[in-house]
């Protein structure tokens, strides 16, 4: 027998209701990966970290995600990409461990871990307490170091900074405002070494940081601090990096700092994309690319994407 009207009405109801159902789960298991997601990449203004903030962006669009960067952000603050991050305006950002516990923790410089997964475990918790979290360290690790020229360093058969005890009394150096007081600069040095400098000249200006290699070549300065990333240190072997051989510089690794909503979101893909374009960032790959940008003057763009072109992603 034909089913009545009322019949008819319901059996449509109960078709659409389980379309509806069918539309609305693929729509979730399109979405379940979090490319729909908007993310924003920030950086700091300087091309260190804008290259960095170039490769995390590049990385994550050709993963799929939908990726714009917000470069930039000022140096004078420390916590400033803390504050965009927490605003909401950025999604993430590389930021150093050392520089992390520095601002979020109560350990003073010289009490910072040395080794990274340490360092990375009390950076995760004190990001945690602001709300924020953290992915894998890189390979490298950015530190500040003690460099002089090679012919000085064989003249006096200097390796490691012990090696400067009952000899830097007659040597000069230059260094950041800071140094008088931070363990991985003169405080350092003459609490930890015993080693103490004639002299020291401090840099004041971005051309005096600028020329940090510079003032050895001149004749200036017997020692000069400069970041073990330098892209001077991956264009010319006359410089030395003086080995830090007890042990004080705290680990400077590189942490990409996001919000745990971000990577829930995000899924799966999106932490694996961030640790995959990580694996190839050693010390002379990072030296490479910062001497791209600042002794080659090319973009931090052109210089990350070259950079990915050798990195083997997930998918």
């Amino acid at each position: 027998m034909a089913p009545n009207g009322g019949s008819r009405i319901g059996l449509a109801l109960i078709a659409l209701a389980a379309a509806l159902i069918v539309a609305f789960s693929l729509a979730a298991c399109g979405s379940s990966d979090g490319k729909s997601l908007t993310l924003t990449i920030g950086a700091r203004a300087t091309p260190e970290e804008e290259i960095l903030g170039h490769i995390y962006m590049g990385a994550l669009r050709q993963a799929g995600y939908k990726v714009k960067g917000r470069f930039g952000i000022a140096t004078e603050s420390l916590d400033a990409p803390f504050r965009e991050l927490e605003a909401g305006r950025i999604s993430g950002y590389p930021e150093h461990l050392d520089t992390a516990l520095e601002e979020l923790s109560s350990l003073s410089s010289e009490s910072l871990p040395k080794q990274p997964q340490e360092a990375y475990r009390d950076a995760k918790a004190a990001l945690k307490k602001e709300g924020l979290t953290a992915l894998p360290p890189t390979p490298y690790s950015r530190n500040r170091r003690l460099a002089m020229l090679k012919k000085t360093t064989e003249a006096h058969h200097l390796e490691t900074i012990s090696d400067l005890k009952g000899k830097s009394e007659k040597m000069t150096m230059q260094g950041p405002t800071d140094c008088h007081f931070a363990a991985d600069c003169l405080a350092g040095f003459e609490r930890f070494y015993r080693v103490y400098f004639k002299s020291i000249s401090y840099t004041y200006t971005d051309k005096e940081v600028r020329e940090r290699f510079k003032v050895l070549e001149d004749g200036k300065f017997d020692a000069s601090i400069v970041n073990n990333t330098d892209g001077q240190l991956a264009k010319s072997d006359e410089f030395v990096l003086l080995e830090d051989d007890k042990h004080v510089l705290p680990a400077g690794n590189v942490i990409f700092v996001t919000r745990p909503k971000v990577v829930e979101e995000a899924g799966d893909e999106f932490e694996q994309t961030v640790i995959a374009v990580q694996n190839g960032l050693t010390l002379p790959v990072m030296q490479r690319l910062d001497a791209e940008v600042e002794l080659e003057k090319k973009g931090a763009a052109e210089v990350a994407a070259g950079y990915l072109e050798s990195v083997k992603l997930p998918g």
